[in-house]
């Protein structure tokens, strides 16, 4: 099983933090050899997303349980976000997907992107999004 962390995010009331994790490898030839890219949040006792990650796997099935050991490697592994940890609750998770016409993974995975993709992941799964 490999994964690489893409970016982060760190969530509050009033706005999203999103942090890019440098890893030194191409995106789009890391995405080739693993295929899978996933959100995975962290929901507190209050039922609010308080952090979350962007990540390529080799995992194939969003159900596994091993995308929950990753994520929680992945948030202790970053100032950002392993402090919030300690309060998770649950764990929801989405596969992202997208078409090839739409171009690269690195063009679905730009700033502006990634910050849709954040937003649309707490307004989903947070209580304060659904409220």
């Amino acid at each position: 099983m490999l994964t690489i962390p893409l970016s982060l995010c760190v969530y509050n009331d009033m706005a999203i933090t999103v942090y890019p994790v440098e890893t030194g490898l191409d995106t789009d030839i890391a995405h080739t050899k693993l295929k899978n890219v996933y959100i995975v949040g962290i929901r507190n006792k209050n039922k609010k997303i308080v952090c979350s990650a962007i990540f390529l796997s080799s995992i194939e099935n969003n159900k596994d349980g091993k995308l929950a050991e990753v994520v929680m490697e992945i948030l202790k592994q970053h100032s950002p976000t392993e402090k919030l940890i300690k309060d998770i609750d649950s764990m929801p998770t989405g596969k992202i997907m997208w078409d090839m016409k739409d171009g690269s993974i690195v063009d679905v995975l730009s700033e502006s992107e990634l910050n849709k993709l954040y937003f649309d992941f707490y307004l989903k799964h947070s209580v304060s999004g659904n409220a």
